[in-house]
């Protein structure tokens, strides 16, 4: 079973069909991507398979990933990731 655990703020909890509109929407964007070594995300199906990916990495013992929500959203906040990755990147360029 998938642990969920909860902090004042958050969830952490498993990453479910229910987000792949999200993870769409991360993993489509070209500045996600790039940094990634993958190429970007073209169908919703690619998201869910994901999600197939991330559930059998667990059941296998693999890895784990966490979906990671703001109580009170009932959704992970992939919008706010995709913000923190793409300036992050923009720091590290303007560094070079």
């Amino acid at each position: 079973m998938f642990p969920t655990l909860e902090t004042e703020r958050l969830i952490l909890r498993e990453i479910t069909y229910d987000d792949a509109e999200g993870i769409f929407a991360c993993f489509s964007n070209d500045n996600v991507t790039r940094f990634y070594g993958q190429d970007s995300l073209e169908t919703i199906d690619q998201a869910k398979g994901l999600v197939d990916f991330f559930a059998k990495n667990f059941e296998e013992k693999k890895g784990i990933r966490w979906g990671i929500e703001r109580k009170g959203r009932k959704r992970v906040d992939w919008d706010n990731w995709i913000k923190r990755v793409v300036s992050k990147t923009q720091t590290c360029r303007n560094r070079l």
